[in-house]
């Protein structure tokens, strides 16, 4: 959970960032957070129940 938290407020630090401030170190780094920010929605997520078409 600890290393949830710390990934969690360098995503939201990126976020806050203007997209012309962005040093071009950040630049390659910018998929990995996308990959992190989507790792966590997903885990926010019900799982869907199943459907029974009848």
């Amino acid at each position: 959970m600890k290393s949830f938290k710390i990934i969690l407020g360098r995503v939201l630090q990126m976020l806050q960032i203007s997209k012309s401030g962005i040093q071009p170190d950040m630049r390659d780094k910018v998929p990995q957070y996308e990959k992190h920010i989507i790792t966590a929605l997903n885990l926010q997520r019900k799982p869907a129940q199943p459907q029974i078409h009848q």
